[in-house]
């Protein structure tokens, strides 16, 4: 993926984004079982409530990869981890 981003979340913390370059990451997770969610949110139309604010984001990676359901769940042990690869797939209209 050339953008977006993976998201890791453990119960009772704030998600800890990790910007997509060029079909990798680095930074930061939370120590412990993760659900990771991964989004690319792009421009889509203009935004139904007003055609005068910016356009809505909608997400292009598969939903399955974004949600509570997420396949991806990873255990993070305190020294981390330098080889997570996730491999998704855009959502089809």
């Amino acid at each position: 993926m050339g953008g977006g981003e993976v998201r890791f979340s453990v119960p009772g913390q704030p998600v800890r984004s990790i910007p997509i370059q060029d079909g990798a990451f680095s930074g930061e997770a939370h120590i412990g079982k993760n659900l990771i969610n991964v989004v690319w949110e792009k421009d889509g139309g203009p935004n139904p409530m007003d055609p005068n604010l910016p356009p809505i984001k909608v997400n292009v990676v598969d939903p399955k990869y974004a949600s509570m359901d997420s396949p991806f769940n990873v255990e993070v042990p305190k020294d981390g981890v330098s080889d997570l690869k996730f491999d998704v797939t855009s959502a089809r209209k």
